[in-house]
């Protein structure tokens, strides 16, 4: 697989996920760099693009329910998603 299918493979994986933030009129948007910065940390040689569902629960998921809980967002916002210096930011757009 290429760049361009597991950058394809993270926006499905990203479209199924969107149905849950629409319960709670939520929106997550992923900028580029973000794609490809789970496409790196979920490719694997031997195994192919199957630990990206992993890598996007680990990186996205996990640290934006942390951040729900936290306060930080709410239901209705729109949350955009970046990466920038190792780390992801989550950011209300």
């Amino acid at each position: 697989l290429g760049i361009k299918e597991l950058k394809w493979i993270v926006t499905l994986e990203l479209t199924q996920l969107s149905y849950r933030f629409a319960e709670k009129e939520m929106t997550l948007t992923l900028s580029e760099p973000a794609k490809e910065e789970l496409v790196k940390r979920g490719f694997d040689v031997v195994y192919g693009a199957r630990p990206l569902r992993r890598t996007i629960q680990r990186d996205i998921l996990n640290p934006l329910a942390i951040q729900m809980l936290e306060g930080t967002f709410h239901d209705g916002d729109a949350i955009g998603v970046d990466f920038d210096d190792e780390a992801f930011v989550f950011r209300k757009v």
